[in-house]
């Protein structure tokens, strides 16, 4: 992985989370306007407000490149993945999780992977005497 497929891939990480705001609130905003607490056999209630806030705060930071953001984001798909299909299985619900999971974990990678190539950097700047000249 280089800078450029790193930047890539945190971008397209990043456009999945808007994705999923989108139509986490969207949903949300469904169903507490038409009062039908159960859509598409998945139970909807208010925490899908706090779900959508939570969302947008993970990829606000995805877009700005903070690692810890990639991670919170990363688990907690996969926690409120877990959740979701303790209530029931949903084949459509599988695959779109596995789909953005994919896009999650490799932002992740790319996220990682700056994190590293900064510290690097960091360490060659700081290890390069200054002149003496100067």
């Amino acid at each position: 992985m280089n800078r450029a497929s790193a930047f890539s891939s945190i971008r397209a990480s990043a456009i999945c989370g808007v994705i999923s705001f989108a139509i986490t609130t969207i949903a949300a905003t469904l169903a507490a306007t038409s009062g039908a607490f159960d859509m598409a056999g998945m139970q909807v209630s208010a925490y899908m407000f706090l779900d959508s806030v939570l969302i947008a705060g993970f990829t606000i930071g995805m877009f700005l490149k903070w690692r810890w953001c990639a991670i919170s984001m990363g688990l907690y798909f996969v926690v409120s993945k877990y959740d979701s299909f303790q209530t029931g299985f949903n084949v459509y619900g599988y695959v779109t999780g596995v789909i953005f999971l994919y896009f999650y974990l490799d932002g992740l990678r790319g996220a990682i992977f700056l994190y590293r190539e900064d510290l690097k950097l960091a360490s060659q700047i700081k290890s390069t005497p200054p002149d003496p000249g100067v």
